[in-house]
């Protein structure tokens, strides 16, 4: 349906929705009013990158839906399997230095500060976000990436695949002298598994752990 931020009333209209859930995040604001105007029933999730958020996500949703009861073992579930990572993450002693790279096209890399999917990801799986000094995504020259020395650089898929995939990162004339490219400790993963903060966000945090912790075993922790 389009952009979150960025939604059209008329293309969300045109599916007969007798239902919309959404983020909000959505918007513009008039595009929100005019499709509430139409009387369709428009219920607004909590954001938020931890988990009391997705909890009380899934509560709005299963209350929405009349599925209260499965709302509550979803949560539980994942509750559970959150606390058996976090058993595992209670053994480490040293955080990695981590870079989360959105995007890095026309020369101009945009990297991750605290507020942000990606910070809360590194903190939870016990990283320490190189730039958590600064707020939201910022664009970086190469060099000051490079200055910071990352022990693990992170992206999403097609991130890494805009840039040329591990290899261009390892010759870059910057990100290839970090200690992340000399030790190919670069992540590549799917974006809205890394960062979609929905019910896999323990598989999440487990799988980003075991990365940054090798040995680790988080996600056997919760395997089934």
């Amino acid at each position: 349906i389009g952009y979150v931020r960025q939604l059209g009333a008329e293309g969300l209209l045109s599916l007969s929705p007798d239902l919309i859930i959404a983020s909000s995040e959505s918007g513009p604001p008039e595009v929100v009013e005019q499709i509430r105007q139409t009387g369709i029933p428009f219920v607004m999730t909590e954001d938020g990158f931890d988990m009391p958020s997705l909890l009380s996500r899934i509560a709005t949703i299963g209350k929405t839906l009349e599925a209260e009861l499965e709302a509550k073992e979803l949560a539980q579930s994942i509750v559970e399997k959150m606390d058996l990572v976090n058993i595992r993450l209670a053994e480490v002693s040293k955080k990695p230095k981590v870079l989360f790279l959105m995007s890095a096209t026309d020369g101009s890399p945009m990297a991750a500060g605290t507020g942000t999917a990606a910070d809360s990801i590194i903190k939870l799986a016990e990283g320490e976000n190189i730039f958590s000094d600064q707020s939201g995504y910022r664009a970086y020259s190469y060099e000051a990436l490079a200055a910071a020395e990352p022990d693990v650089i992170m992206m999403m898929e097609h991130s890494l695949a805009s840039l040329g995939g591990i290899d261009a990162i390892q010759k870059h004339p910057a990100l290839g002298m970090t200690p992340a490219a000399l030790k190919k400790n670069i992540l590549a993963i799917d974006g809205l598994f890394l960062l979609g903060f929905g019910p896999r966000l323990p598989e999440a945090v487990a799988y980003v752990a075991d990365r940054f912790h090798p040995g680790l075993g988080a996600t056997d922790s919760i395997a089934r």
